[in-house]
């Protein structure tokens, strides 16, 4: 499996991001990552989340997974109850 696939089957919410450009870059950035560090896909999913909640056994992974779930409907409340001033960026929250 190529390192891009890799990239693309960890953050499954890439396909999300509305903006072409910035969906490309922020898997790019995640193949680097990969590139320079000693860890693979594979660590990701083994290494647990420090919750200090007694049994917890979700992983960083799957943490992150769910954060990239909540934020699209995240985007869309927090722009429903905040002034017209503020404007809140989807494709933002789901690249971090």
């Amino acid at each position: 499996m190529t390192m891009r696939k890799e990239v693309e089957e960890i953050r499954p919410g890439l396909s999300w991001i509305l903006d072409p450009d910035l969906r490309e870059k922020t898997l790019q950035a995640g193949v680097r990552a990969f590139d320079r560090s000693p860890r693979k896909a594979q660590h990701l999913r083994e290494i647990p989340l420090r919750l200090h909640v007694e049994g917890c056994k979700v992983s960083w992974l799957a943490q992150e997974g769910m954060v990239e779930i909540l934020a699209p409907n995240s985007a869309l409340k927090i722009a429903k109850h905040t002034c017209d001033d503020r404007t809140v960026d989807q494709d933002t929250l789901i690249t971090n």
